[in-house]
């Protein structure tokens, strides 16, 4: 079966880039760092010079918000 997702296809243990994340969201990527900010949205992790989101933090947060809608 073929993905036509215009998402890319994520694997486990996956880290995502803001960009990444916002689109998966639906969001701007400034929102995403306002509720990072905010305490609403999981904090990112650095490494080295760039800032990345674990794929399971996302899921989990989206997973949430399906619980409170």
């Amino acid at each position: 079966m073929k993905n036509t997702s215009p998402l890319p296809v994520l694997t486990f243990g996956q880290l995502l880039n803001v960009e990444q994340v916002a689109e998966l969201l639906g969001v701007d990527k400034r929102t995403i760092f306002r509720e990072v900010a905010r305490g609403h949205f999981p904090r990112p992790r650095k490494i080295g010079r760039t800032t990345r989101f674990p794929l399971s933090e996302v899921e989990a947060y989206v997973a949430k918000l399906g619980q409170t809608a």
